[in-house]
Formats: structure tokens, sequence, C-alpha cells
């Protein structure tokens, strides 16, 4: 669970309809701007459609289909035993879920994202439980992540 101190990630988000990629996110104001200026496209707050005719022509049998890309997780993979650590973001239902059991207090959330990785085995001895922290020895310095 993050709150508003947390960098969100940006383009990780991506439309395609029949095998085409024909939108995705961006936090980038100039883009937004100038594709919202165009008759080809269609702007739907940070979410761009290059093609506004694939909108047109979608429908339930032939829907528009939008992937949230993983996206690497350098400050897991830094902490020795631990790779390819990747993040994502889940359903609105797995997060407000994961918020209900996870949170005290509701009003300081506004997302959520899942980890996954794998523990060298020869490794998994260094990671120690201590009141609700996963201690390692990072690379660089110690890391704590909050379970």
């Amino acid at each position: 669970m993050v709150n508003n101190e947390y960098d969100w990630p940006v383009n990780t988000i991506k439309f395609f309809h029949k095998g085409k990629m024909i939108g995705e996110d961006t936090q980038d104001k100039n883009i937004i701007k100038k594709f919202s200026e165009r008759n080809d496209s269609f702007v739907m707050g940070n979410f761009i459609f290059y093609d506004k005719e694939a909108l047109k022509n979608s429908n339930m049998d032939d829907p528009i289909c939008m992937f949230i890309i993983e996206l690497q997780c350098p400050q897991l993979d830094a902490i020795e035993g631990i790779s390819e650590a990747v993040m994502g973001i889940p359903s609105r239902y797995t997060h407000n879920y994961l918020q209900l059991k996870i949170c005290t207090d509701q009003k300081q959330i506004l997302g959520s994202f899942l980890v996954g990785f794998n523990i060298d085995k020869m490794a998994s001895a260094f990671l120690l439980r201590d009141d609700n922290y996963i201690n390692a020895n990072n690379k660089d310095e110690k890391c704590q992540l909050p379970l």
C-alpha cells in the first residue's frame, strides 16, 4: 500500500485492438495536448488513444484489451539473494481487499501494487523477520521491507 509520497511509475498501461497498440497512458502534458488537438486520436484524462476508429469499431465481440505492464523492481533486486523482482498494479477489487486487511487509516492510502521475486535458497537464511519487517543485507546498505 502506498500514499502520496510514492513516485508512481508512468506509461504502464497499453491498449490493444486486433493485435495493434492503439493507446497508452502518459503523464507528459505536451503529448496529451498534442493528441487532444488531432482529429484521428482521442484523449481521456492521461490515456491517449492514437486510433479513434478502433474505439468506434470495438464491441463486446471484438473488445479493446488493456494491459498493465509489469515493472522491474531494482530496490529488491539490490538485496543479495533476491532476483527477477517485478511489480504490477492489482485489480480494483484486490486493492480494496488489501487496503481493508492491511491499513488502519484508509484515508492515507492512494494505491497499491503487488511484488513478485525469486529467492535464492542459499541466501534465504539471511532474511530475518523482525517486528513485522523483513531485514536483509542490501548490496549497498541495509534494506527494510514492511510486511
